[in-house]
């Protein structure tokens, strides 16, 4: 069977195809343009936004915190999965603009006259209480809390409503911002202090033992690697010898490891933090000493304990020492000793 298409339909047929082709061309290039302006636009906006923000505040995350309420209280998630998450969370401020990532809300700074009135739980508040204590040793018992609370048009919207607790609120305090908890972990950001210049030879004080231990020791440092090079560094025996065998002469039996070097500024002597590691058990020791050089001038030593194992001190900023009774869960909760380094680099108990 044969098909006629007579000469006036076969052009038809073929202005028709060249019209649709030139039709789809042209659209196509309009659609080109469209997504190259959308592509200009986007990148204007992003580097516009990378100006702003050098004038703005920045928040970068500073700690995940899992408060355990017992030995039989266990995260579901790792430490190292929930900074993954957040890490990826960047959080500017200016004085009534909030950017989190690309996304901005206005925001205000409200104060509850007592912390209680944030909270709506009574346990709740109990259970912060502990948490910042142990956490970030901020103590919001029966004190004032400042939060900031996101424009309500905005905190029911992603990405606020996933980090922001609900009213869209976020206590700030000193310094430090906690955004909503995840999977039982409180999440800190801390403001940056661009005009701050970090000495790399020292820790400041006051310097919590405890604190530095659980989050700058050898095996952890990486997970927080920023804070514990500017706030934690720590230096090794193996570059200094000398140091070493005078160590060794006055802590016997026990397998130096690393130590910490406080700025403490008495003229002439240096204190530093010695943690070992003891030569038959699976625990490491903790050690307080004055140096004169890399002489050793004192330890701190009491005769009621041969080594601080099962306590941790904090070294403040008038040169006391507080000794914790400390078992790990509820640190900082009871005093043992206090000492004072005197100006001759010796330690004196005074309580």
């Amino acid at each position: 069977m044969t098909l006629n298409i007579n000469n006036r339909n076969l052009i038809s047929l073929y202005f028709f195809l060249i019209t649709s082709l030139l039709f789809l061309s042209c659209k196509g290039n309009n659609r080109k343009e469209q997504v190259n302006n959308e592509e200009n636009i986007y990148k204007d906006s992003k580097v516009k936004l990378e100006e702003q923000n050098k004038q703005n505040d920045e928040w970068q995350l500073y700690r995940c915190y899992y408060f355990s309420n017992d030995e039989y209280d266990n995260p579901t998630i790792t430490e190292e999965e929930v900074l993954n998450i957040f890490r990826k969370i960047k959080i500017f401020t200016s004085k009534d603009s909030l950017w989190l990532n690309n996304d901005i809300s206005s925001y205000e700074i409200k104060t509850k006259n007592e912390a209680s009135k944030y909270f709506r739980k009574d346990y709740e508040y109990e259970q912060a209480i502990k948490s910042f204590k142990y956490g970030f040793d901020i103590d919001i018992k029966n004190k004032p809390l400042s939060y900031i609370w996101l424009d309500p048009e905005k905190y029911m919207e992603s990405p606020f409503s996933d980090y922001f607790n609900e009213g869209g609120s976020a206590i700030i305090s000193n310094d430090f911002l906690f955004l909503k908890n995840y999977e039982g972990y409180m999440i800190c950001y801390k403001k940056v202090d661009k005009n701050k210049i970090w000495d790399k030879k020292y820790c400041e004080l006051p310097f919590y033992t405890g604190r530095a231990h659980s989050l700058c020791q050898t095996d952890s440092r990486k997970r927080y690697k920023d804070l514990c090079t500017n706030e934690y560094p720590l230096f090794y025996f193996d570059n200094d010898k000398e140091l070493q065998e005078n160590l060794k002469a006055k802590i016997p039996y026990k397998n130096l490891l690393y130590y910490y070097n406080l700025k403490t500024n008495i003229k002439d002597i240096s204190t530093i933090v010695v943690i070992t590691e003891h030569e038959e058990e699976s625990y490491g020791d903790l050690f307080l000493v004055n140096l004169k050089g890399n002489e050793v001038v004192s330890v701190m030593e009491n005769e009621e304990i041969d080594f601080f194992h099962a306590y941790n001190f904090e070294v403040k900023s008038d040169l006391t020492i507080n000794v914790y009774d400390d078992n790990g869960m509820r640190p900082k909760e009871k005093i043992s000793f206090v000492f004072k380094i005197n100006d001759n680099g010796s330690f004196k108990r005074i309580q």
